[in-house]
């Protein structure tokens, strides 16, 4: 096949598998999709900022921005044709991924199509990417920033990079880890003009990052004295949470031979994407070639990097310092969605760095797609059959929700299902991780920042309309502690199933005050 009729069939393919598997997955369906994503669009284009408060715990304080064209979306169209939509969007990392991939095979002389082929199917054959087709999670849609910040560097448009990855942080501050690699593989590439260059990166990544998420921190500012509500409130110490980090520190290495060899230790054939499993072996893989590549690097050391090694070395400098920087801040698998697409051409460059060349590393980076692929699942995220609502969520017929206060208790997820309700419905979440955290595998007790126990409180005792409470069957925490402190209790045989296409076990009951 001629070269430029392989390459254009190579860049519009993947669009037409992402499109197909989509529909053959479903709808979202995921604890994030039901806890926040649906919730924060609806909030923010409905003002529901003076009506609700907390109801998507912690996460409702995120920035809403990249949540709202797939609800809008999904209101103007149906679920189905937005997550088409959406899947055809992240399938764009895979655009990149080819790009990125021929500039390093043709620098180092391997212009080779099957290497190529292998290279690209591999990097997107992963166990996140597929996995997040069509869902809402972000990881896949801001990483899109992260490979064409990558893009831009190698071409030297070193502003331009800045500006993209500056957006993708704002829009989602996990990749901030990939904002560093990418400042180092700057000056790397820039050379003796490492000084105007990394200028450049770093203002336009402030542009970026201020355009993006500058709006939406001094909102959180303004109204409760946090930029970045409720992380970090143990520097900011706003009034409405208590003064904690926020931070889930359940997958951070224990010691530094654990962060040292952490895909080895934390088992090299499954990993824990943050609360679901897949088998991969990609990552295990690169992570024993590193020292292999070092020490025959170190046999064959050559005092000059050749220059048309340069775009592959900065790819390693990138994935060598945002790997360790997420390795401090979050060490959560599903954030190292772009490292995953880059592994195999990482794996290449490693084997050019050792000194093979020719037929011995097309050999040994088709062995490593090959037993990657064969190795792989997708992470098996919840979906739900494709619908014509987001939530199908049945009310009951004989309760009065209008002008109703719903209090949410538990760690019930239902931010998906409020936009089913009247429009002058509240809801005020008085449970949930906003007010509980893990500590030594145990959810502590309730602890309120004082100014938002006063706004409940204030909510709760000066509302006049109907009463309920909205909890889940199934949640880790009683749905009666936190409501016993806000002198609430629920009607006997008053409860009834909140049915939603998405889960079972959502309750809505009667409340009264005790002291009525």
């Amino acid at each position: 096949m001629p070269r430029r009729a392989f390459l254009t069939l190579f860049l519009m393919l993947p669009l037409f598998l992402a499109a197909g598997w989509v529909m053959l997955q479903g709808q979202d369906a995921t604890i994030d999709f039901r806890n926040y994503h649906v919730y924060n669009a609806y909030a923010l284009l409905e003002g529901r900022e003076a009506v609700d408060i907390g109801v998507a715990q912690r996460q409702g304080f995120f920035n809403p921005a990249l949540d709202v064209p797939f609800y809008m979306l999904s209101v103007g169209l149906s679920p189905f044709a937005a997550s088409v939509m959406l899947g055809l969007v992240q399938a764009l990392n895979v655009t990149l991924l080819a790009w990125l991939a021929l500039r390093v095979l043709r620098e180092s002389g391997e212009e080779d199509n099957k290497l190529l082929a292998a290279a690209v199917v591999t990097g997107a054959c992963t166990p996140l990417f597929l996995g997040e087709l069509g869902l809402t999670m972000g990881d896949s849609l801001v990483s899109l920033g992260v490979l064409g910040a990558l893009c831009c560097l190698v071409s030297g448009r070193y502003a331009l990079a800045g500006l993209l990855i500056g957006l993708a942080v704002g829009l989602k501050p996990t990749n901030g880890p990939y904002a560093l690699g990418l400042f180092g593989a700057a000056l790397f590439l820039a050379g003796r003009r490492w000084f105007p260059a990394g200028l450049a990166y770093g203002a336009a990544g402030v542009a970026g990052l201020l355009a993006s998420g500058g709006w939406w921190a001094w909102h959180l500012w303004k109204l409760y004295g946090n930029p970045v509500f409720p992380q970090f409130n143990d520097v900011f110490l706003s009034p409405y949470a208590p003064p904690s980090p926020f931070l889930d520190a359940r997958y951070f290495p224990k010691t530094w031979w654990e962060a040292l060899a952490f895909p080895l230790v934390r088992n090299a054939w499954t990993m824990d994407a943050g609360g679901d499993y897949m088998h991969d072996l990609r990552f295990p893989l690169l992570i024993l070639a590193v020292p292999c590549a070092a020490a025959f690097a170190a046999l064959t050391w050559r005092r000059r990097v050749p220059a048309q090694g340069r775009t592959g070395i900065a790819l390693l400098i990138f994935a060598a310092v945002s790997y360790v920087a997420w390795l401090k801040s979050f060490a959560i698998y599903r954030y190292l969605l772009p490292l995953e697409m880059l592994a195999p051409l990482l794996f290449a460059v490693l084997l050019a760095v050792a000194g093979l060349q020719g037929k011995k590393r097309r050999v040994a980076a088709l062995a490593f797609c090959a037993a990657a692929l064969a190795s792989f699942t997708p992470v098996p995220f919840p979906r739900a059959p494709w619908d014509v609502s987001l939530a199908g969520a049945e009310l009951p017929g004989d309760m009065k929700l209008d002008g109703a206060l719903v209090v949410v208790t538990g760690r019930a997820r239902v931010g998906y299902a409020v936009p089913s309700f009247p429009a002058s419905t509240a809801f005020a979440r008085i449970d949930g991780n906003l007010f509980r955290q893990w500590e030594n595998g145990v959810l502590s007790a309730p602890a309120y920042g004082e100014a938002m126990h006063e706004k409940l409180w204030k909510r709760i005792t000066e509302h006049e309309g109907e009463l309920y409470a909205l909890y889940a069957e199934d949640s880790l925490i009683g749905p009666h502690e936190a409501l016993v402190f806000f002198q609430l209790e629920i009607l006997e045989n008053s409860c009834q199933p909140l049915p939603t296409r998405l889960e079972k076990g959502l309750h809505l009951c009667r409340l009264k005050r005790k002291d009525v």
